[in-house]
């Protein structure tokens, strides 16, 4: 008997679950406010990544990459930070400095309103 050809819809949600992680790196805790206090833009091969220090460790966001998928997710997440600190858009990391956001779901997420004040 033949098998018929079926998508494995966990393996590619799964794969793009693992593309989407790897366009951001933190050692950070979630769920707890984090606040940038410095900043940096940092090439590594062909990719520019945007490292932020907070007071409670390092996250990093690709920026610019050599693979167009995950050059997307990374400005998927840059797009979550400057949301989630509270900005339109940011031409320097320098605006992020002193702003203040949280790690959810492998991506970053607004404090919640009584911890925002």
């Amino acid at each position: 008997m033949r098998k018929k050809h079926v998508p494995d819809h966990a393996a590619i949600a799964e794969a793009a679950r693992a593309l989407r992680q790897s366009a951001i790196e933190y050692d950070v805790p979630r769920g707890v406010p984090l606040t940038v206090v410095s900043s940096a833009v940092e090439r590594r091969g062909d990719d520019t990544w945007m490292a932020l220090q907070t007071d409670r460790g390092r996250v990093a966001v690709l920026v610019e990459g050599s693979n167009a998928p995950l050059q997307d997710a990374g400005q998927a997440h840059l797009d979550q930070l400057t949301t989630a600190c509270g900005i339109g858009a940011i031409n320097d990391s320098l605006d992020l400095h002193g702003k203040s956001f949280m790690i959810a779901r492998d991506t970053f997420a607004a404090l919640p309103e009584e911890q925002a004040a």
